[in-house]
């Protein structure tokens, strides 16, 4: 398929051409309603994300299984962790051979500072504390994002560069920007360490670098300081208003941040129970910080998609739109709030009051693809097909790689 598809598109525009990734394992399933869920399934997916564009990732009972039936060479790459899959599966590799076609042509750069947040290592020791390396590294994303003067790469995108060895020039050229930020978090006890270096992609020079040694209490002021740092460094000068809605202070509780964080890695996952998990993570943030807009927010849409989205009882679903208004209520400038409080308007059909929020929350964070595309999706449901394609196509230019499939759909069924 790979191969074939690859001379199919030799002459079709570089810009137009079809490129798959695709990920094959040998496991399980669990058939639920028509659907397959399962480690199977899951492996599958995580595999897909590791392939190179045009390319095929397999894991190991697939290899053993092609043995001997198959001229096509598989590479070792090893065993690797993957992300919500308990144990390192061995991933094979096959890459088309050059000259079948080539793979998506570099983007073209914005006419404004462009960047990307590459995953910040996790350096702990502890594999299971990667939500919170991830979660620093998207606090930033989420800091820089406010700044309509830089174009900024969703984290969809540049966490789909995580574990591969590509080249900083080249991730520059798939995800069209100018600029990369790398970097790792090490915590120990009640102290942690963050390392932050930001390159050009085109030369890898290093335009800046800065070690950050801290108590965990200062989380916040270090994501701060690498948010400003950065914006300075690429833009020159920081809106007064824009600089102080990046800064600030999502909680005092620390605990309650680090069970936000284990909550939204959980939703975001999609084992059969992570989002029983996400749900009973996002209540201990607010047992620890009942003020803690954004834990309410995702507390409340985490329970509407533990019973099925617009599958929800009734009930559910007010009560949940009530949550997500108290986040809004905690926090009037937190856009997440207010994207959040659309998505969730829409099971309870107040679209217009969802559209009023959806729109407050791109114009308080006029870089998130999440936003755009529940803008997008809010306005389809509306009746505005074309107004709703717009948007989706605003998410889909910071969501260079991955798409828009990890995005989930608002729409009630």
């Amino acid at each position: 398929m790979q191969e074939g598809t690859a001379i199919h598109q030799r002459e079709v525009p570089p810009e137009s051409r079809i490129v798959y990734r695709i990920g094959i394992n040998v496991g399980d399933v669990v058939v639920d309603d028509g659907d397959l869920l399962g480690d199977g399934v899951n492996i599958a997916a995580r595999l897909e994300a590791l392939a190179e564009p045009g390319g095929i990732c397999i894991a190991d009972p697939v290899q053993k299984q092609l043995a001997g039936k198959t001229d096509f060479a598989f590479e070792d790459t090893g065993e690797r962790p993957l992300k919500n899959i308990a144990q390192p599966v061995r991933v094979w590799r096959w890459t088309r051979e050059p000259g079948l076609g080539d793979t998506v042509a570099p983007l073209a750069l914005p006419d404004r500072p462009s960047i990307a947040v590459l995953p910040f290592d996790n350096l702990s020791g502890q594999p299971e504390d990667t939500y919170f390396s991830d979660g620093i590294t998207e606090d930033i994303v989420t800091g820089l994002a406010h700044f309509r003067s830089l174009f900024v790469i969703a984290r969809n995108s540049s966490f789909a560069f995580r574990g591969k060895a590509t080249s900083l020039a080249e991730i520059g050229q798939q995800l069209g920007v100018s600029y990369l930020l790398e970097g790792s978090v090490r915590r120990a006890g009640a102290r942690v360490r963050i390392t932050a270096q930001l390159i050009e992609a085109a030369t890898w020079a290093h335009l800046w670098a800065e070690r950050y040694d801290r108590s965990l209490d200062d989380i916040f002021a270090v994501q701060d300081e690498v948010t400003t740092t950065i914006v300075s460094t690429l833009v020159g000068r920081i809106e007064d208003a824009k600089l102080k809605q990046s800064l600030r202070k999502p909680t005092v509780s620390l605990a309650a941040y680090d069970f936000l964080l284990r909550g939204i890695a959980r939703f975001r996952g999609y084992s059969e129970d992570d989002n029983r998990q996400a749900c009973t993570f996002l209540e201990k943030a607010i047992a620890n910080d009942p003020n803690y807009a954004l834990a309410h927010s995702y507390l409340a849409l985490a329970r509407i998609a533990l019973h099925g989205y617009g599958a929800a009882p009734l009930d559910i679903r007010r009560a949940s739109s009530v949550m997500a208004r108290r986040g809004v209520d905690l926090d009037p400038q937190e856009g997440g709030c207010h994207r959040i409080l659309g998505q969730v308007l829409l099971y309870v059909r107040e679209l217009d009051v969802a559209e009023h929020h959806a729109r407050r929350a791109v114009e308080l964070n006029p870089n998130d693809a999440d936003g755009a595309i529940s803008m997008g999706d809010l306005l389809v449901t509306k009746g505005h097909p074309v107004e709703g394609l717009a948007w989706t196509e605003k998410a889909s230019a910071s969501v260079p790689l991955s798409g828009l499939r990890d995005f989930t759909s608002t729409s009630p069924s």
